[in-house]
């Protein structure tokens, strides 16, 4: 059962036990109204009477020892509510929006959810909670970082490990990634020729036209004599 249908069943049962509590009362109410005057009179103080002989009873009682904690319904209804909100909402929610969710007064929900952190099943992060991540000791593996058309360049000449021209960088980048586009790394030339302090440049004309380049030292390896 969702968080939601389980909020909807709860208040349901709520509306239903007001109904039947007032139904009681009203058929009661309907009796003690139906008898004539005096008799009327005659029950209402014997109720009376019988409240405050069960006041006075109550208040001779001496208090119980604290052995046993008294039950706590309706926090723990609201702790369970609370955990299967979070629970349902593994994209982190926020205190308000557990407290709109569950029907507790905002200033006592977050008392409820440091009950249900206790339980082990969420965790805060920052302002929001979050059902807690399982840990099996075994650390998250890091997702390996994209290459880009730069860093592919870099690898090209600590391949070759001499100057290279345009078309021979393309050729040694196609080798690395056959789907590469020629007119992205056309662009990235150009940006490695202008940048400051710039990481090609240019040491001569190469063999199919155009200008041989070195990489620099700023570009990861190196500048080689031709």
């Amino acid at each position: 059962m969702s968080a939601v249908d389980l909020i909807l069943q709860q208040e349901r049962e709520r509306e239903q036990q007001e109904a039947e509590r007032k139904k009681r009362e009203d058929a009661a109410f309907s009796v003690v109204m139906a008898l004539p005057a005096p008799e009327r009179a005659a029950v209402l103080a014997r109720l009376i009477k019988a409240f405050e002989s069960a006041a006075a009873a109550a208040s001779a009682k001496p208090p119980e020892a604290k052995a046993k904690a008294e039950p706590k319904t309706n926090t723990q209804s609201f702790v369970d509510l609370a955990e299967a909100f979070v629970l349902a909402h593994p994209e982190g929610v926020k205190t308000r929006q557990v407290a709109d969710g569950i029907g507790q007064d905002v200033s006592s929900v977050d008392g409820t959810l440091r009950l249900v952190v206790k339980r082990g099943s969420i965790e805060r992060r920052g302002r929001l909670w979050f059902p807690k991540r399982k840990s099996n000791g075994v650390a998250a593996k890091a997702k390996p970082k994209k290459k880009t058309i730069r860093d592919l360049i870099c690898e090209v000449y600590a391949s070759e490990k001499r100057n290279l021209g345009a078309l021979e960088m393309y050729e040694g980048l196609k080798r690395i990634k056959p789907d590469i586009n020629r007119a992205s790394v056309d662009g990235e030339i150009n940006r490695m020729k202008n940048n400051k302090p710039p990481l090609l440049v240019q040491v001569g004309n190469g063999p199919h036209g155009g200008g041989l380049y070195a990489l620099s030292n700023d570009g990861g390896a190196a500048a080689s004599a031709n």
